[in-house]
């Protein structure tokens, strides 16, 4: 009798249990909101991360609608997309296709050429525009955008080569440097001078706009008179690019001295220009083009 008083002392009562199932309940429950909270949290924290990317993309791409002029320039013939820095927008005219004596089509006189800026005659122009920029004085200097490469080099006359397309960017070089009455020296200096050839990743590694558009190599000359009596009045910047056996480049003549603005401008500008990877087998060598395979989209 005494035992079974004690058992029935000693064992919970109802009241008891449901103290303990509450307990258990109150814990589960305070468990669940735990990771309510740290999943939310978690959730957050990458709802946040990706509006910071959209954020830091849409702040890029109105920087570049602010200083780089629509539509974005393209020839698909030749695998070459461009979007030129403000001012610059319209291309200058073609050369006219005229016929000589024999009835055989040829070009006409090219007022591309900057035969007054420089006195000399560039090779392989695909396109070219002009504007005007504020020189040192504030005066207007006659300025223009040229996008030269080698593709026309590939064009067989009588079944041959008239001109090595390897050596295109040789012979640029030279004129420019004939130009402006300066020698440039072989390989890539450690930093940027007057010229010398130095190396330029645009954007550069890195750099914020890296995450939206793959960088870009060139090898850049700043061409500048030494002479400033007789010499032009004008600077040019050569900026190559090479792409398989392409070789292609974008020539900037204007004032001496360009605007803090204007730079930035090149920049962007750069950033957008694609070269595809042609091979000499792949050009259409009557006429010097090719089907484009490839390159970085455009903007």
């Amino acid at each position: 009798m005494n035992m079974n008083r004690a058992m029935q002392e000693s064992a919970p009562t109802p009241y008891s249990n449901r103290k303990l199932v509450k307990k258990s309940t109150f814990l589960q429950f305070a468990l669940i909101v735990l990771s309510a909270m740290v999943w939310l949290g978690c959730g957050q924290a990458k709802y946040e991360e990706r509006l910071q990317a959209s954020t830091e993309f849409y702040e890029y791409m109105e920087t570049i609608e602010r200083n780089l002029a629509s539509p974005i320039w393209e020839r698909s013939d030749l695998g070459l997309k461009l979007r030129l820095p403000i001012p610059f927008k319209v291309p200058m005219a073609k050369p006219e296709t005229l016929q000589d004596e024999d009835g055989n089509t040829v070009p006409g006189p090219d007022s591309r050429q900057p035969q007054e800026l420089l006195g000399i005659e560039l090779p392989g122009i695909v396109e070219a525009w002009q504007a005007f920029l504020p020189g040192e004085s504030g005066e207007q200097i006659d300025s223009r955008i040229y996008v030269l490469t080698n593709h026309s080099r590939f064009k067989l006359t009588d079944g041959a080569l008239t001109q090595e397309p390897m050596e295109f960017m040789d012979d640029l070089e030279a004129e420019l440097a004939t130009a402006f009455d300066v020698i440039i020296p072989d390989g890539e200096a450690n930093q940027v001078g007057d010229n010398i050839r130095y190396g330029l990743t645009v954007p550069p590694s890195g750099s914020p706009n890296s995450k939206f558009i793959n960088p870009k190599r060139y090898s850049v000359i700043r061409f500048l008179s030494a002479d400033a009596e007789s010499g032009p009045p004008v600077q040019a910047v050569l900026y190559e690019h090479f792409a398989g056996d392409i070789q292609a480049a974008v020539l900037i003549i204007g004032p001496k001295s360009f605007t803090s603005q204007f730079r930035q401008r090149i920049d962007l500008a750069l950033q957008t220009f694609s070269v595809s990877r042609q091979a000499s087998s792949q050009m259409n060598q009557s006429t010097g083009t090719a089907t484009p395979s490839g390159g970085a989209s455009g903007f």
